[in-house]
């Protein structure tokens, strides 16, 4: 819908109406004298803050008034973790996936998970697996949106690094699931590319079969 233009004052269009107070009637020695002259505003100090102060600052200035905005930043969005965390149960939210054993249980859960069904209630009872691979797979079959597939792999980076965090504990070796998951998502993607690579190149051959000049070939 198309809103009215707003007027500020009831005249018609390009009618500038006489104003009270307005400078061309004051008479003063030099309007009597010379008349009413019109003065152009210095640009450089047309904003009423401005009122002729000098802003002209060095380079280093500039720099470290932006580095102070970026420390003020991050100390404004530093959030200090003062809880004491508490590991990780496993047991009780996650479970794995067998063959034959919890087939039917993961079948209803993924189902589920394409559905509309809030991931709070999915939270409780979460399946994992050896591969990570194998989770791709199971989420293009089941026809997952993407957003509650990156919460399922979400849930499922949690799980891994909580067990690693456990079983190197005396080692004391950080480590990053972002990486793993990244070498996971590369290989599916790598072999999804050799399978579109073969399918396109027996289509062609397909094509070029039923071609006329290869029937009339075949034909003498």
């Amino acid at each position: 819908m198309s809103r009215p233009v707003r007027r500020n004052r009831p005249y018609l269009p390009d009618v500038y109406v006489q104003e009270p107070k307005q400078k061309e009637d004051e008479l003063s020695a030099e309007t009597v004298k010379n008349g009413f002259t019109f003065k152009y505003i210095d640009l450089a100090l047309e904003h009423d803050g401005f009122k002729g102060t000098d802003f002209k600052q060095s380079e280093d200035d500039i720099l470290n008034l932006f580095r102070h905005i970026l420390t003020k930043k991050d100390e404004n969005n530093t959030i200090n973790d003062l809880k004491k965390k508490f590991p990780l149960n496993t047991k009780d939210n996650f479970w794995p996936v067998m063959a034959a054993r919890t087939q039917k249980r993961f079948e209803t859960w993924m189902s589920a998970l394409a559905s509309t069904e809030p991931v709070n209630k999915l939270a409780k009872s979460v399946p994992t697996f050896l591969k990570k691979e194998d989770v791709f797979q199971h989420l293009f079959e089941h026809n997952v949106a993407l957003l509650r597939a990156g919460w399922y792999i979400k849930m499922l980076a949690l799980y891994y690094s909580s067990n690693n965090d456990s079983k190197q504990k005396k080692r004391h070796v950080p480590t990053d699931p972002c990486t793993e998951w990244t070498k996971a998502i590369i290989d599916i993607l790598k072999d999804v590319f050799e399978r579109l690579i073969k399918d396109n190149h027996s289509q062609t051959s397909i094509s070029e079969l039923n071609t006329p000049s290869a029937i009339n070939l075949d034909s003498e």
